[in-house]
């Protein structure tokens, strides 16, 4: 049964399947754009990606990289340079973030990053529909972004941010 799913996933059209989504994502106003898809056996990655939102630029990102293995399924996202109009909100600079998804665990997407904002991680309720983060700050996170943080639950020392989607 091993090999069967491995050699499911190394035979995947997985550049076909990211066209699909790309179809899906403008539906909802979101382009990705000047990307470079690359198939490997069991990882799909993109290089050079940017992001726009109803046409509005919102990041650029260096790699992504997909690895789908059905059991259990990893999404890498590397240095992601957010537009200078998020600025003002957030710090610019996002060094890495994984979404991993696992049937040990079949109702939740768990999420990490870090980088200069300090460190993240999280829980999406596929369920529920709930997006639960917790983040550390970083000291430039709470000497210039103070504003942000205000806007989420203070609970020793780390900032809580719980959301409905």
């Amino acid at each position: 049964i091993t090999f069967t799913i491995l050699t499911t996933v190394a035979l995947l059209p997985k550049v076909d399947l990211y066209y699909k989504l790309e179809e899906v994502l403008k539906k909802e106003s979101i382009i990705l754009s000047n990307e470079r898809p690359s198939d490997k056996i069991f990882l799909f990655t993109l290089k050079d990606i940017s992001l726009l939102y109803d046409d509005i630029a919102v990041a650029d990102i260096s790699k992504t990289s997909l690895l789908p293995l059905i059991f259990y399924n990893r999404l890498t996202i590397e240095n992601i340079k957010l537009d200078k109009s998020i600025k003002i909100f957030f710090p610019e600079k996002i060094d890495k973030a994984i979404f991993t998804y696992s049937i040990a665990d079949p109702l939740n997407i768990h999420l990490s990053s870090s980088g200069i904002f300090g460190k993240v991680i999280g829980t999406l309720n596929l369920k529920t529909r709930k997006l639960h983060i917790l983040l550390t700050p970083s000291a430039n996170m709470k000497k210039n972004y103070a504003n942000t943080l205000s806007m989420m639950k203070s609970k020793n020392g780390q900032y809580i941010y719980d959301k409905a989607l």
